[in-house]
C-alpha cells in the first residue's frame, strides 16, 4: 500500500508540472499564416489535452482567417461535442453541437458545386458522421441511419480507395464495423439498411487499426479511442481496450474522458488496486484543473464515484 500510496504522488506531481507548463494561457506566438485543416489539427489536439480555452482561441482564430471554411464550422462542432460529453447537463450544448454541424453542412456546398478533392471528401464524410452521431449517443438509432443517409454519395467515392487517402481507413472501418454491427444486434435496422452499402464488421476492424497507424496525430487519435470503445463495449476485450488506453492516457495524461474509460476497463479487469489509484488521481486531476469550469469540475468527481 505504501509503494502505491508513492506511485500515487509521483504521478500526481508529474502530472501538476504538465498542467502548469501546458496552459501559458496566450496565443499570441501561433503563426497567423495556417492553412484552415492545419487550425483545426490544432484546434483538435487542444480538445484532446482538455485545454478547452486554447481550442476555443484557436477556432475563434480560424474563423478570423479563414471565414465561410466548411473547416471552420466544422472546428465548432468539435468544441461544442467535447463542451456536451463533459458536462453533466447536455442539453445547452446539444442545442449548439446541432447548429454547428448544420452550418458546416451549408459551408460544404458551395464546394461541392465547384470542384473538391479526396481530403475534401474525408471531411464532408466526417461532417455528416457528427450530424449521425448525436441521434446515436441519444440511442435513436432509426435517425441515425437516416443521417447516414446524407453521406453515403461521399463515402461510396471513398470507398476502395483508402491507398489513396489513408484518412479513409478511418471512415470506411468505422462505417464498415457499425453499418454490420448495428444489423446484427438491432434485426429491425435491416429494412433500413438494405439502402445502403452492405457493412463488414472484420474488415472495418481492420481499416480502424491501419488508421490508428496514421502519422497524422488527429487520425491516429480519432482511430485509438475508437478501437478502445469497440474492444471494450463491443468485442468485450478489456485487454485488448487497455492498449488503447494507455496510449491515450500517457499521450494526453490531462484528458479526464480518457482517464474515466482507462478507469472503466480496469474495473472490467478486476484490477481493484488500480482502480483505487486511478480514481485518486481522476479526483485530484479534476480539482487542481483551472482550465475547466466548476461544472465540468463536479462532473468528474461524481463519475468517479460510480
Amino acid at each position: 500500500m505504501v509503494k502505491g500510496r508513492n506511485l500515487f504522488f509521483f504521478r500526481m506531481g508529474t502530472i501538476i508540472l504538465l498542467m502548469i507548463f501546458a496552459f501559458p494561457g496566450e496565443l499570441k506566438s501561433a503563426p497567423q499564416n495556417l492553412s484552415a485543416e492545419e487550425y483545426f489539427n490544432r484546434t483538435l489536439l487542444s480538445l484532446y489535452q482538455f485545454d478547452f480555452q486554447k481550442a476555443d482561441s484557436l477556432s475563434s482564430l480560424m474563423n478570423a482567417h479563414h471565414p465561410g471554411h466548411y473547416l471552420s464550422a466544422f472546428s465548432r462542432t468539435h468544441y461544442y461535442w467535447w463542451m456536451l460529453i463533459s458536462h453533466a447537463e447536455p442539453k445547452p450544448w446539444e442545442e449548439k453541437y446541432a447548429g454547428s454541424v448544420a452550418h458546416s453542412i451549408a459551408a460544404i456546398d458551395p464546394v461541392i458545386e465547384r470542384s473538391f478533392t479526396y481530403n475534401d471528401v474525408f471531411y464532408f464524410i466526417n461532417i455528416y458522421a457528427m450530424q449521425a452521431r448525436l441521434s446515436l449517443k441519444n440511442g435513436k438509432l432509426i435517425r441515425t441511419m437516416q443521417s447516414l443517409r446524407n453521406c453515403i454519395y461521399h463515402l461510396e467515392l471513398s470507398f476502395g480507395r483508402e491507398h489513396i487517402h489513408s484518412g479513409f481507413y478511418l471512415t470506411s472501418g468505422l462505417y464498415n464495423y457499425m453499418t454490420a454491427h448495428a444489423v446484427k444486434k438491432y434485426p429491425f435496422l435491416r429494412l433500413y439498411a438494405l439502402f445502403y452499402p452492405e457493412g463488414d464488421q472484420s474488415l472495418g476492424l481492420e481499416q480502424i487499426i491501419m488508421a490508428a497507424q496514421s502519422e497524422n496525430d488527429v487520425w491516429k487519435t480519432e482511430a485509438r479511442y475508437l478501437l478502445m470503445r469497440l474492444y471494450l463495449e463491443v468485442e468485450e476485450n478489456p485487454g485488448k481496450a487497455l492498449e488503447y488506453a494507455l496510449w491515450l492516457t500517457e499521450e494526453y495524461p490531462l484528458n479526464l474522458i480518457y482517464r474515466y474509460y482507462h478507469l472503466l476497463i480496469l474495473k472490467n479487469l478486476d484490477k481493484e488496486d488500480q482502480v483505487v489509484l486511478i480514481k485518486e488521481e481522476l479526483g485530484a486531476m479534476a480539482r487542481a484543473n483551472r482550465n475547466i469550469s466548476s461544472e465540468q469540475r463536479d462532473y468528474f468527481l461524481e463519475l468517479k464515484k460510480q
